[in-house]
């Protein structure tokens, strides 16, 4: 493995399951940077504490991902890092997936010199053909996201102003508004960010969806960004995002008010 990747996560709580993948992930001696929004669920602390290359961050409190991607991004670049790949706790990956991220970026470095970030992931369904595994987009999310951190520090990293929602859109479009561009790898081995989400199998005119309902701070938080998001764009004349953002967050609405109407349907 080389030493100009490291690996980033946020906690907010733990689980077996991320403590394990986070067990084998050091075991590959890479530098590893964990913000963690909940020092006093002590879990995470203690098993940071018995990983030496566990770069262990917290604030004592919980400031949201839009700070804590700050810190351990600005961390790793001043560590001597070139690039941060970061996972959302819940995210399932695999040593696969880890050889296969670096590979793609080592083989393609310089085609990044322009790029703020390389997402991976590997959705079920996707609009992108098998022949275009790798496009430029405009949105990305954060997890699978591989920061490429010199680009990161010239538009002055992640805005911490964003609690949880809207972290990845406002950073995709400060990226844009600073001459930089988005990239997103799909069929990414060992990647899953499905299995340990909390989303529900609703049906609605015949398709099968998976939805979520969010507490009423996420509502407020989502809603607003949205029109922070919104606004930011119509300010810097990025008016294909101030579409997309509006067309988020009215579909956004429209799912939030469907699942308290309607009941998931039993697998």
């Amino acid at each position: 493995m080389t030493n100009k990747i490291a690996f980033g996560f946020i906690t907010y709580g733990t689980s077996v399951n991320f403590l394990e993948r986070l067990k084998i992930l050091s075991s590959l001696k890479v530098d590893i940077y964990l913000f963690d929004n909940t020092p006093s669920k002590f879990e995470t602390r203690v098993f940071c504490q018995e990983i030496v290359n566990v770069k262990y961050l917290t604030a004592g409190k919980n400031l949201g991902l839009g700070f804590g991607l700050s810190a351990i991004c600005a961390q790793a670049f001043y560590e001597g890092n070139d690039a941060l790949l970061f996972f959302d706790q819940d995210t399932i990956f695999s040593v696969e997936t880890i050889k296969f991220v670096e590979d793609f970026y080592l083989k393609n470095i310089t085609s990044f010199e322009y790029y703020s970030v390389i997402t991976f992931n590997s959705p079920k369904k996707s609009t992108v053909t098998t022949n275009e595994k790798f496009s430029k987009v405009l949105l990305t999310l954060n997890s699978g996201s591989l920061f490429l951190l010199k680009n990161l520090a010239a538009i002055g990293w992640h805005n911490e102003n964003y609690f949880v929602d809207g972290v990845d859109y406002e950073f995709c479009l400060n990226s844009y508004i600073n001459g930089f561009n988005v990239g997103l790898y799909i069929d990414t081995p060992g990647f899953d960010h499905v299995t340990e989400q909390d989303d529900k199998p609703y049906k609605l005119f015949g398709r099968r969806y998976l939805w979520r309902a969010y507490p009423k701070f996420r509502l407020i938080d989502t809603i607003h960004s949205s029109v922070k998001l919104i606004y930011k764009s119509l300010l810097f004349g990025q008016f294909v995002f101030a579409k997309k953002f509006t067309n988020f967050l009215f579909y956004y609405v429209v799912i939030q008010v469907a699942v308290r109407i309607f009941n998931p349907v039993d697998e």
